[in-house]
């Protein structure tokens, strides 16, 4: 007596423990009074009873490889006991042993082809694997059974999309609307379905019953919006919106959508009415703000800085209606990097870095920058740093190398390569990248002491790729002949725009001193960096101009270059 009581009580933490835990009605669906799966049976007293109740304590405890066991011993004694097997099928779905789940799944539902647990479990474990034609088959017999589970017929919804049976699908969602039963949710399924499959004139159909009953959705309006306008029928869906604005005026949607459209048309004064109304709500999603933002600014780098002041006053009324926000520092920073102000695009970067240093493309185009800028030692610190987040990051492994390359700290760069091969190349280009990278570490490293032609051959056979350039004119210093190394820089310079610090000193080898001075201020112009701040001085010091000289050697190191020894360069 005392085992049946036992018994009846596992059974019924299990069917809270597990059967509930994995298995939940949709939102709207009624649970199922009893679960079959844990029914007690009189066949099962005895020494089944007692493998039956120890297993289903195992399956509680999440110990599911003793509780299989368990049940599988059940089922030498008793083949027939379908709830073992069901049992069995739930937790081989939970490790994804798929094959497992189908076999026993199979088998209890065959034997018990009324219990609605059995299909849901056998369902789930055909979507594991895979296999929607037979999840859906599977999902139709449970709803013939069960129409009145709404959950279930939109799960059955959710299978014909992954199955690609679209017209299914949408008869499905047809079939609960006529029986009363459909909501704003099944409606706008439709809508998405018949504008997948292209069936606009439907979808604007769908979508006007809905706008009757939800007039004031804002995304009903704006689905209709983009059905109109891939209808070749954006005057009208203009109009739409244009109604929608006059009666909400504070409706961030139409006023985006309407300045873009007065935009297009050249109407730049009509579509800043608008796009200012909705940059001085409050209300307006800020992303969509931000994405008006950036629009512009990839617009000004392919179509030049015209755009930029607009970019600027937009960027103001942001701050001034989203004073927290954590992205005004970056789109400041991304102003300046358009207007080559890259020292003060660098600062802004790194002070959104402060709040988002988890924010990978962040770090993405501040290492671009330090590149671009032409300074080794940011590159190198800011990539160093960056690994601290993402130490298996191809890119930023390949930034680090190459900043230390530049720096000629062999040891690291060749670290890096190595481990970036390793990982494997996303892409053509990038193992393009690497390659050229590696073949200059070994260049400098391996003919430091012995140098032969074939980097040089390697290098000036790749001119096409912009960067070789810089690796030729650093193996020409390299060997020491500084005369040869001026060409390949520039060409590296006029492709990219970078100049780096040993332009300025092959010059100044080769006593190019306006040359070299002229290409300092071009570099200062778009920001000062330690390193051409040491070379600056370093020529002034040359032309006799100690003062001048020194107060950019102390320039550099405020801004990080700790290594500048002044007493040293003095006594030169």
């Amino acid at each position: 007596m005392m085992r049946y009581f036992i018994l009846i009580a596992v059974l019924g933490l299990a069917a809270i423990g597990f059967a509930c835990k994995s298995s939940q009605p949709a939102i709207g669906e009624a649970q199922p009074k009893s679960n079959p799966g844990f029914l007690f049976e009189d066949k099962l007293l005895g020494k089944a009873s007692n493998i039956y109740i120890d297993a289903c304590t195992e399956m509680i405890k999440g110990d599911y490889a003793q509780a299989t066991q368990g049940f599988e011993e059940v089922l030498e004694i008793n083949p027939a006991y379908h709830a073992a097997k069901y049992n069995i099928a739930k937790m081989a779905v939970s490790l994804r042993d798929y094959d497992k789940a189908i076999d026993y799944g199979k088998e209890a539902l065959s034997e018990d082809p009324s219990n609605y647990w059995y299909y849901k479990v056998l369902q789930e474990a055909y979507q594991g694997a895979g296999n929607f034609s037979e999840a859906v088959a599977t999902q139709e017999k449970l709803v013939g059974r069960f129409p009145e589970k709404i959950g279930q017929r939109l799960v059955l919804v959710s299978l014909y999309l992954k199955n690609s049976q679209s017209e299914d699908a949408l008869r499905q969602l047809r079939e609960i609307e006529a029986q009363g039963q459909g909501s704003k949710q099944t409606g706008l399924q439709q809508l998405q379905i018949l504008k997948a499959m292209k069936k606009y004139k439907e979808a604007v159909v769908t979508s006007d019953k809905l706008l009757e009953k939800y007039p004031e959705d804002v995304r009903l309006i704006e689905e209709k919006y983009k059905l109109l306008s891939l209808m070749g029928k954006e005057e009208e869906g203009i109009e739409l919106l244009e109604k929608l604005f006059a009666s909400q005026p504070d409706n961030g949607l139409a006023a985006l959508r309407l300045a873009d459209y007065y935009k297009k048309k050249g109407e730049l004064k009509k579509s800043d009415e608008y796009l200012f109304k909705a940059f001085e709500n409050p209300a307006v999603n800020p992303n969509g703000k931000l994405d008006v933002i950036i629009q512009l600014l990839q617009f000004a780098s392919k179509e030049g800085s015209d755009v930029i002041p607009r970019a600027k006053k937009l960027i103001q009324i942001y701050e001034n209606t989203h004073p927290n926000s954590k992205e005004t520092n970056l789109l400041e920073a991304r102003i300046f990097s358009f207007e080559n102000k890259l020292d003060s695009a660098r600062q802004q970067f790194l002070t959104a870095l402060e709040n988002q240093s988890t924010d990978i493309n962040i770090w993405f185009e501040l290492l671009e920058l330090d590149f671009k800028i032409g300074e080794a030692r940011w590159l190198y610190e800011d990539a160093e740093e960056a690994l601290t987040y993402y130490p298996n990051q191809k890119r930023i492994l390949y930034y680090y190398g190459l900043g230390a390359a530049l720096r000629r700290q062999w040891d690291e760069a060749a670290y890096a390569v190595k481990k970036c091969k390793r990982l494997g190349a996303d892409n053509e280009f990038f193992e393009k990248e690497l390659d050229y990278l590696s073949k200059y570490i070994d260049a400098e490293v391996s003919n430091s002491n012995t140098p032969s032609t074939s980097s040089k051959t390697f290098f000036t056979s790749n001119k096409d790729f912009p960067i070789s350039n810089l690796y030729l004119g650093r193996y020409y210093i390299m060997l020491g002949v500084l005369e040869l190394a001026v060409e390949p820089l520039e060409k590296f310079k006029a492709s990219k725009g970078t100049i780096f610090p040993d332009l300025i000193e092959v010059l100044v080898a080769n006593r190019e001193f306006d040359k070299a001075k002229d290409y300092i201020q071009e570099a200062i112009g778009k920001g000062e960096t330690p390193s051409m701040l040491e070379v600056w001085g370093d020529l002034l010091f040359r032309n006799g101009q100690q003062n001048e000289a020194e107060q950019k050697w102390k320039r550099a190191i405020e801004l990080g270059a700790s290594d500048i020894d002044i007493k040293k360069k003095l006594n030169q």
